[in-house]
């Protein structure tokens, strides 16, 4: 099990669902760093926030790990409305972006970002260790009226380069141009990517490389709240892969199933049941 860099930005999140509304901390470095201290790994986040982030999440952030001063900027937001499907969102603020200094020195960085705070200029200046990407930040468009749409998301520099990408089975056609997901697999791989990987919900992930190809099945839990769930995904199995590629992916999977029975970043299973949830999954997982 090993720890690693995650830069990508904290976010407040208002969650709109059919029968309520409220507000949470977010961004993948919060729920990263919530299966970090579920599980005993270190994570360290690169990120932004404003001044105008409430007390309570910085103190969340604190208990998390995450230490990051405020910046002239307004905190990223996010509004996410599940009453339809799939969801819709907007981001009335955004924060300001992350420099090349404040990552350059990471061995083990995953580039998380959630909207427009890495560029592609910056990714290619990156040369660590390992190197993992969620692409969903970098495929996200901000309408003049706040909402997201999406983009094609075209670097063949950068992918060759990848040791781990996930991305999702709504997105990614923007990476591939294909909507078949295994078409989208063998075409990551084909590019350079080390391990690719794309989930699918309820249905579980598809994982492949040059030489795998894994069907990974999900956890059945009463779903909560579902956001973070992709951001634990890749936590889980970027800190397991050294204890190979199987386990690694049934503890991505057992953890995602774990954040998502709660609000916001937060675990409340505890490490033994997340690891037998894993042995569960570890059983399913078939060619």
């Amino acid at each position: 099990m090993k720890g690693f860099t995650i830069a990508g930005h904290v976010a407040i999140d208002q969650i709109i669902t059919p029968s309520s509304e409220y507000l949470q901390l977010g961004g993948p470095p919060s729920f990263a760093a919530a299966l970090g201290k579920a599980l005993s790994f270190p994570v360290y986040a690169v990120t932004k926030i404003g001044a105008d982030i409430p007390d309570e999440f910085k103190e969340s952030l604190k208990q998390l790990g995450i230490t990051v001063n405020p910046s002239s900027f307004p905190t990223t937001r996010f509004v996410i409305d599940y009453r339809h499907e799939p969801r819709c969102m907007s981001v009335p603020s955004r924060c300001e972006p992350i420099s090349l200094e404040e990552v350059q020195d990471s061995d083990r960085l995953l580039i998380c970002p959630i909207v427009d705070e890495i560029s592609d200029n910056l990714l290619d200046q990156m040369d660590p260790d390992f190197l993992a990407i969620d692409p969903q930040g970098i495929l996200r468009d901000i309408e003049l009226d706040h909402k997201v749409s999406s983009r094609r998301w075209h670097n063949p520099m950068a992918l060759k380069r990848l040791d781990l990408l996930k991305t999702s089975s709504s997105e990614h056609h923007l990476i591939t141009g294909y909507s078949d997901i295994q078409k989208s697999l063998r075409k990551l791989v084909e590019s350079g990517v080390g391990i690719a990987v794309i989930t699918d919900g309820v249905n579980g992930s598809y994982v492949m490389t040059d030489t795998t190809s894994l069907k990974v099945p999900s956890y059945p839990v009463r779903v909560v709240d579902a956001t973070g769930a992709g951001d634990v995904f890749l936590a889980g199995i970027a800190s397991h892969l050294d204890e190979g590629l199987e386990w690694a992916c049934a503890v991505a999977s057992a953890s995602s199933s774990a954040i998502i029975e709660t609000h916001g970043p937060k675990i409340e299973c505890t490490p033994k049941e997340i690891m037998q949830r894993a042995e569960e999954i570890n059983g399913k997982i078939r060619d």
